[in-house]
């Protein structure tokens, strides 16, 4: 009994490793692309036609290769199915047989379709297959004529790839009128006429044929070459053929200019559109911007007083950005201590930093005796509140405040909360104060406008200049046209920017503060005791904290004022006695704590005249084998 199930096992083990490889080698998928086809059709004198098809393959893998032959109303004979060598590039023939064995075929006919499947694996490599078969009786023969009206290439080939042919007749003929030749499908492709080893050819080229896209023939030649043809009419169709050829020839040339007309009145359509556009939106930026302040009132180039009354952190959002950043909110600390709310000092950390260099953070003691904290502003309040002390202490440094985020999310995310309700409170109110017009928000859409107008015309303006019909003077056009378009659409929305469309007090306002700005930052070229007094120039400094010359000013109050005269002063001695220590401190401070307090980001992971060669037409001839087509298995 033992022997028995050990033999059993022995016998299951040694199938599965045979039939396990097999299987993970069929559960591949199969991918594969067919990128050229080259047929060969050589008319013979019974009417009946010799197809040779090679079809080549870029196998990434693939068990074989199958192809359709749409045969209906003819008859297939004399087939033959193989590959060509790559080495002696000579076709390799296969056995035709029902095993389903490596290197055989299988023939399957069914309503008037014949279906090869060749079984030939393939991995990595690329492979050309051959099928070489007659379909007798294809020509007929008129009293006139004789015609071959075939599609060569079916519809039902998913691949884009590039077509050749040749239709090869018996012999030559020598009348130029009695060999005519047409193709159609693809508008890329050429039919032409040639004479090669004492026979007349008609060739074929389609390059990047499309996808399930015919290639379909119609020629006609003397019956003398198919004298033996069972396939006959007892009746005229030559110059009937010719006068429908050439009927749907005239027909398609006039489509074709009808359509190139058309084309080009889209594309001077859209050049109109590129220069209306930017032209419309600067129209409209400099009508509105004049007809609402059309008499600008004067400012100086510096402005020795403070414009109004606002904090450091709605000057900086209501003329200079958009949105407060950590210098506006160093400047609304610093400010709360020339209000005298709070005591700044200049102190050692407790953990140095030894290769950042960084030894000095700031210290923020609450004052009892401050003023009413009631008379301050919704983001001075906030701000206020990020710099209380933890628990019962009677002060806090912004070390201790970065320190305290990193270890305890809790109050991270308090003092994150607390500093974006400053900024959105500051934001709010600067927008307030900038008063911003309505046309000056249409103004800037207008240009935005003109610019995408610009680019995106442009790119469609060189489409249809390059699709199907070379308009090459006109592609200039639009090139040149969208080149100037574009740079003249940046320039209004930079100019739109700066300048915005604002009323008399909005824009004397704003050119008020930024004389005031360039006066700051001209400091040390003017008496300061001569401009306002000392404790007018400690007001202007958290201002200078904001515009970012916070250290120019401290430097020109040391020189112009004594020392004693400094220490006077609501902020205290340490912001004068240490200016450069005191501000890039108080501003990397104040920065660090608010980074420290953020939450973590995430991430996630041409036509042919007569029939004598030149381009395809469109349509049909209504020829046999459009069901025909090519693929893998």
């Amino acid at each position: 009994m033992m022997k028995r199930m050990l033999s059993l096992l022995l016998t299951l083990g040694f199938l599965m490793a045979i039939m396990i490889p097999g299987f993970y080698v069929s559960a591949q998928d199969v991918n594969f692309d067919i990128y050229q086809q080259d047929i060969t059709a050589e008319i013979r004198a019974d009417g009946s036609v010799q197809f040779t098809d090679i079809q080549y393959y870029d196998v990434d893998y693939m068990n074989g290769a199958i192809f359709t032959l749409d045969s209906e109303g003819y008859q297939v004979s004399q087939y033959d199915v193989g590959i060509i060598d790559p080495e002696t590039n000579e076709p390799v023939f296969f056995t035709e047989n029902t095993t389903g064995a490596e290197e055989t075929y299988l023939v399957n006919e069914s309503n008037g379709e014949y279906e090869f499947r060749v079984y030939y694996p393939s991995e990595d490599e690329k492979v050309a297959f051959i099928y070489k078969y007659t379909l007798d009786a294809l020509v007929t023969n008129y009293k006139d004529t004789a015609e071959l009206n075939r599609k060569i290439i079916g519809t039902n080939t998913d691949y884009r790839m590039d077509v050749t042919a040749e239709i090869i007749l018996p012999t030559i003929v020598s009348n130029r009128e009695d060999f005519r030749t047409w193709a159609h499908g693809a508008p890329q492709g050429e039919i032409y006429q040639i004479e090669r080893s004492g026979r007349s050819i008609a060739t074929i080229t389609v390059p990047n044929n499309p996808a399930n896209q015919f290639v379909e023939v119609q020629i006609l030649f003397p019956t003398a070459l198919t004298p033996n043809n069972p396939n006959v009419v007892d009746q005229d169709r030559k110059e009937e053929i010719i006068e429908a050829q050439e009927t749907a020839r005239l027909v398609e040339l006039e489509n074709y200019e009808s359509s190139r007309k058309n084309l080009s009145y889209w594309i001077i359509a859209i050049i109109a559109a590129m220069i209306i556009g930017p032209l419309f939106a600067w129209w409209y930026y400099l009508s509105r911007r004049k007809k609402l302040n059309p008499n600008p009132l004067p400012v100086p180039e510096h402005v020795y007083y403070l414009p109004e009354d606002i904090t450091p952190a709605l000057m900086a959002t209501s003329v200079f950005r958009n949105k407060p950043s950590t210098d506006d909110f160093a400047a609304t600390i610093l400010d709360l201590a020339r209000k005298g709310y709070i005591k700044l000092e200049d102190v050692p950390k407790e953990k140095r930093g030894f290769l950042s260099g960084e030894s000095n953070t700031i210290r923020v003691t609450i004052l009892e005796d401050q003023p009413d904290s009631n008379l301050l502003r919704t983001h001075e309040q906030r701000a206020l509140d990020y710099v209380r002390p933890i628990g019962q202490e009677k002060n806090i440094t912004f070390e201790q405040i970065e320190e305290k985020a990193k270890k305890d999310k809790k109050y991270a995310k308090k003092q994150f909360n607390i500093f974006t309700r400053f900024s959105s409170s500051v934001e709010i109110q600067g927008l307030q104060l900038r008063n911003p017009q309505k046309e000056q928000t249409y103004a800037l859409t207008w240009a935005i406008m003109a610019l995408l107008g610009s680019i995106s015309l442009a790119i469609a303006g060189m489409i249809l200049s390059l699709y199907r019909f070379s308009f090459v003077n006109l592609l200039l056009i639009v090139i040149g046209v969208g080149i100037l378009g574009f740079i003249a659409s940046i320039v209004l929305i930079v100019r739109v920017t700066l300048h915005p469309i604002q009323t008399p007090e909005s824009e004397y306002r704003q050119k008020e503060w930024q004389g005031f700005a360039s006066m700051l930052k001209n400091i040390g070229n003017f008496e300061m005791r001569e401009v306002a007094s000392l404790e007018l120039w400690e007001e202007f400094l958290v201002y200078a904290v904001s515009l970012g010359v916070a250290d120019k000013v401290v430097e020109a109050m040391q020189l112009n004022f004594t020392q004693t005269e400094l220490n006077r002063l609501q902020m205290g001695p340490t912001i004068y006695s240490h200016p450069h220590v005191f501000t890039s401190s108080m501003s990397r401070s104040v920065h660090q704590s608010v980074q420290s307090s953020a939450p973590a980001s995430s991430s996630y992971s041409g036509s042919n005249s007569g029939g004598y060669g030149g381009g395809f037409g469109g349509g049909s001839s209504g020829g046999s084998g459009g069901g025909s087509g090519s693929g893998g298995f």
